[in-house]
């Protein structure tokens, strides 16, 4: 569930790997750190849910955003 929050070494041990092994292997096969992966999922969510109407406070809350600012400025989206 990307709108938990989860460890790279919790996602290792899943899949019986070091954390620094998980990591290179998941930015070859996606092109991205698995951090960054994650938070390109929830920023794709929250773009749905802006133009679905949806409040940047409870977008925020929903996808787990420290602050609804993040939501714009990670997402480099502009209003």
């Amino acid at each position: 569930n990307y709108m938990s929050s989860i460890s790279i070494e919790e996602l290792s041990k899943v899949v019986n790997l070091s954390p620094f092994h998980f990591t290179r292997l998941f930015k070859q096969e996606a092109g991205m750190s698995p951090h960054a992966y994650i938070t390109q999922l929830r920023v794709n969510r929250a773009q749905d849910l802006i133009l679905r109407g949806e409040s940047l406070l409870g977008i925020a809350y929903e996808l787990g955003f420290a602050d609804q600012r993040l939501i714009l400025i990670q997402g480099g989206i502009k209003l």
